[in-house]
């Protein structure tokens, strides 16, 4: 039984298969929503995210805003298939209308890859303006 634990190791690294640990994948910025917005706005959450591990990626990556009386208004999830080793791309989540509560607002956005060597790198905060031009 023990001759096929070498041809399986080797078959799982000519894959790409990688050993827990090994994973590092983080937010970039948070493009969208903007600093300022204004109020009715429609906002499609966008993030800019980067594989800085030795091999393609698979991860989950999540938005959530929360109002100026903290209350969630928007909550969505995206998987993220295969991202390359070296490379970023950037996350468009669905649009939301910000409607007219003016006030400062927070976007946490997140990701999780199994085996992310960097968790601290994984989450990223941004308060953003919702008032009427002046």
């Amino acid at each position: 039984m023990r001759r096929w634990i070498l041809p399986a190791l080797l078959l799982l690294a000519s894959v790409g298969v990688t050993e827990a640990g090994s994973c590092d994948v983080s937010i970039l910025r948070v493009i969208s929503p903007r600093t300022f917005e204004p109020p009715g706005s429609i906002v499609a959450p966008l993030l800019q995210v980067t594989n800085a591990g030795p091999d393609t990626a698979l991860f989950r990556s999540w938005v959530s805003i929360t109002n100026p009386v903290t209350n969630e208004v928007y909550r969505e999830s995206l998987d993220v298939v295969s991202l390359g080793p070296g490379a970023d791309t950037t996350v468009e989540f669905p649009e939301f209308d910000v409607g007219p509560k003016q006030g400062y607002w927070l976007a946490v956005c997140s990701l999780h890859a199994p085996g992310d060597t960097r968790p601290e790198n994984d989450t990223v905060s941004k308060t953003f303006t919702v008032m009427a031009s002046i």
